[in-house]
């Protein structure tokens, strides 16, 4: 009998599973006690914004510390934060005890947490992954939170009738506190530095090398635009569903599955190795305009069957975009500034994305949903046709090796 052997990224891949499971459950349980309690869709919706808030100031200021201490440390002690946070607010509201405050202040510790917890497990991946096949080891960690995505809307879908959502977020608690302990057995490489600067001064130098690096900066650059637009169409498919759709919310729950189905799909096939990702600055290029081109073939008709057909290979799209995109920043950045490029990288992205949803909400109040579709198109396809002809970019996108990064002056 064949012996299974566990890597270290399957041991960080069954954590995230477990503690994304309970994200996806904690989510949908926190927003339904809230608007119970409150009755208002604005305080559900600013609780979010107030996490993405810190998430994207502890950012600004987080690189310094993930490049110069213990990762593991960092992610193990983040998890284990999460989870006594959580525990907390569910005995707090299982003895009724449900200021709305509370709610805030641990949205408040998760956004700041999360900021920290994200960057570290990037960078981490390059130190534990085989770094000749980083979009092999980054689809495991993608599978397993496509996968966590899909089994935690089935369950709440269920468990509602069945259980208390306070019981679901006690269980949310729970799943960070598992994942610290599957973290124990990470072996991550750390060699304590000799602190030459300041906190301040290491924050600096991060920035300078930053901006320093043109790549760098253009590739981020094309993250920004292109979540711009297609987190646009995002916001956009619900009202698309509700107003021009004959399926309604139902349709849309379909195509949303269907999505992750496909993201899945293609993330397994791309960790077993069974489509191997070459040519990466053509494949960002090929996959950004399918998905744009995708986005807009849904306004061709109104079948169920087509839907999910379209919203399956949307997902893979998805997945085998960022997948390209996350192992490129892997590999291009300079192993002694991973923290930093993460942590500017996730900041960057975190800032677009709430623009994006606000003025995707607006444009889809004064024009038709059919021609901001195409509008996205437009804006999608541009940004990828300039950023995959941009030499700068197209040299980080097929790096091989982070070695090869100078900081230019």
């Amino acid at each position: 009998m064949k012996k299974i052997k566990i890597t270290q990224i399957d041991i960080l891949a069954h954590g995230q599973f477990v503690s994304l499971f309970g994200d996806t459950v904690f989510s949908v349980a926190l927003s339904y006690i809230v608007l119970k309690k409150t009755g208002s869709t604005a305080i559900m919706a600013s609780m979010n914004s107030v996490s993405m808030i810190f998430r994207i100031i502890t950012s600004f200021f987080a690189g310094p510390l993930i490049d110069n201490s213990n990762k593991k440390k960092i992610i193990i002690y983040s998890d284990i934060l999460r989870g006594f946070v959580i525990v907390t607010l569910a005995v707090l509201l299982l003895f009724k005890i449900d200021y709305i405050v509370f709610y805030y202040l641990a949205m408040i510790i998760l956004g700041i947490t999360s900021s920290l917890f994200k960057p570290a497990i990037n960078s981490t991946i390059v130190d534990i992954a085989d770094e000749n096949n980083m979009e092999k080891e980054n689809a495991k960690i993608n599978n397993s939170g496509f996968i966590a995505d899909i089994l935690g809307n089935a369950f709440c879908s269920y468990a509602f009738s069945l259980i208390s959502p306070v019981i679901l977020v006690f269980m949310n608690g729970i799943s960070y506190i598992y994942s610290a302990i599957t973290e124990i057995f990470l072996k991550i490489p750390y060699e304590k530095k000799e602190r030459k600067n300041n906190y301040l001064s290491d924050l600096l130098l991060g920035y300078k090398y930053v901006m320093g690096e043109k790549a760098l900066l253009i590739f981020i650059g094309f993250c920004m635009s292109i979540n711009f637009f297609l987190s646009m169409i995002d916001i956009l498919y619900l009202p698309y569903f509700e107003t021009t759709s004959s399926f309604g919310v139902k349709g849309y729950s379909y195509a949303m599955m269907a999505f992750s189905v496909g993201t899945v799909f293609i993330s397994s096939l791309i960790s077993h190795e069974l489509f191997v990702i070459k040519k990466r600055n053509r494949n960002v290029f090929l996959f950004t305009l399918l998905y744009a081109l995708l986005s807009i073939f849904v306004l061709g008709f109104d079948s169920l069957i087509m839907y999910i057909a379209v919203f399956f290979g949307l997902g893979i799209c998805h997945a085998t975009r960022q997948t390209i995109l996350v192992s490129a920043l892997q590999r291009g950045i300079d192993r002694n500034h991973k923290g930093m490029a993460f942590s500017f990288y996730s900041m960057a992205l975190n800032i677009f994305k709430p623009i994006s949803y606000l003025v995707g909400g607006v444009l889809a109040d004064l024009f038709n949903i059919k021609y901001l579709f195409c509008a996205v198109f437009i804006g999608s396809v541009i940004c990828a046709v300039v950023f995959t002809n941009i030499s700068f970019f197209a040299e980080f996108i097929e790096r091989k090796e982070n070695s090869d990064i100078t900081v230019l002056s």
